[in-house]
């Protein structure tokens, strides 16, 4: 003979709570019978009928499907792989949220390290490797292209703003336009989907370059630190060219005033 087990023991067996049980049992998917004293006690039978239940919610099934399912007649093996199927697409998308999230974090991360140790102290570095996505004529208008790409797909909201400036042998500076970049080794599936809208590899990518991280205050300019980046090259006997690219990383707030903080490179000329 099949034991009975009271509503208190099936929840300690399960781990599902009273309220739960009573839930399941409200929408059909489990059955109790009621004693004299008006206790639920449930068979072996539809323990293990919560099984499959568990099993299902475990792999995300919408509870909506798991009705659908047992509570059919005849339950189709169709039904089964189609639930099946969606759910997995869901967990995927799912990983692929919390990848992304991953990346960002990665990315902020990265950012911080490189303020810690490089602001206002010059070194050689390689350019990092980067994605050109789109080029404009203005900062402003860069940054109106962050916003229509971040709204196109998940993920693209990691692309960086690059600003290029031309220097004079005074010192002066001219900006010459803003460009999206986005940083190669990051993401293979959001690297593809950029190559194949045509975006191209950054030619300076890889090349040595002086570089040093710039604190701005309250958008304060850059002629300071491009001013000890050239002094710097003298020092190492490097010859530079006439461009120098700054990429936006992280903005604070340092007492009571904004700090912009960009990476500087200067490419070293070759030969």
């Amino acid at each position: 003979m099949s034991r009975t087990y009271r509503i208190g023991e099936a929840a300690a067996i399960t781990g599902l709570s009273r309220d739960t049980l009573r839930f399941y049992e409200k929408k059909g998917l489990i059955r109790s019978q009621r004693l004299e004293n008006g206790y639920r006690i449930y068979t072996e039978e539809e323990l293990s009928a919560l099984v499959s239940i568990l099993y299902r919610r475990r792999m995300n099934y919408s509870l909506k499907g798991i009705e659908a399912n047992m509570l059919e007649e005849e339950q189709q093996l169709s039904d089964m792989k189609r639930l099946s199927l969606q759910a997995i697409e869901a967990e995927k998308a799912e990983l692929r949220r919390h990848l992304l999230s991953i990346r960002r974090l990665e990315l902020t991360c990265r950012d911080l390290d490189t303020i810690e140790n490089w602001v206002d102290r010059c070194t050689v570095r390689a350019f990092p490797g980067v994605y050109v996505i789109e080029e404009r004529s203005s900062y402003m208008e860069a940054t109106m292209a962050w916003f229509s790409k971040s709204s196109e797909r998940d993920g693209l909201d990691m692309c960086y703003l690059m600003s290029r400036y031309e220097t004079e042998a005074s010192g002066a500076m001219r900006g010459s336009g803003t460009s999206l970049i986005f940083y190669s080794g990051m993401d293979s599936e959001l690297e593809a989907l950029l190559l194949s809208g045509g975006a191209s590899y950054f030619r300076y990518s890889d090349q040595d370059c002086v570089f040093t991280v710039a604190g701005l205050e309250d958008d304060g300019d850059i002629g300071s630190s491009v001013k000890r980046l050239r002094a710097y090259a003298r020092e190492q006997g490097l010859r530079l060219t006439d461009e120098l690219y700054s990429i936006n990383l992280i903005d604070s707030v340092y007492h009571g005033k904004r700090v912009s903080y960009r990476e500087l490179y200067i490419p070293v000329l070759r030969g």
